[in-house]
């Protein structure tokens, strides 16, 4: 079903809210994580190598529960900028719906 199509006046928007389906409120962030690759000396430059990925226990908790093929909306607080707009793009994958942000 496109978004644009509906079922008996109702659009899959409006479907999904009355369907059942876990409510998970809470974080949906950026997680950067940084290891160096020898013994960090002061005073020097140390090699690394620097990880970026969604995170945020409630997005975690629910990309866990859409994996188990629960129906899942997520409540989450998410920034306009440059992480925030990667935090629903990592929905897509996972068929997590995003219907408004503000």
């Amino acid at each position: 079903m496109r978004r644009s199509e509906t079922i008996g006046g109702c659009s899959e928007r409006d479907l999904l809210l009355m369907t059942t389906h876990i409510l998970v409120i809470g974080a949906a962030s950026i997680d950067t994580k940084g290891r160096a690759r020898e013994p960090i000396r002061a005073g020097t430059s140390t090699p690394g190598a620097i990880r970026v990925s969604v995170g945020g226990v409630a997005r975690n908790i629910a990309e866990n529960l859409v994996r188990l093929g629960e129906p899942v909306v997520l409540l989450s607080a998410v920034g306009d900028d440059g992480s925030g707009r990667r935090i629903p793009v990592s929905y897509t994958t996972l068929t997590l719906p995003t219907y408004h942000s503000a």
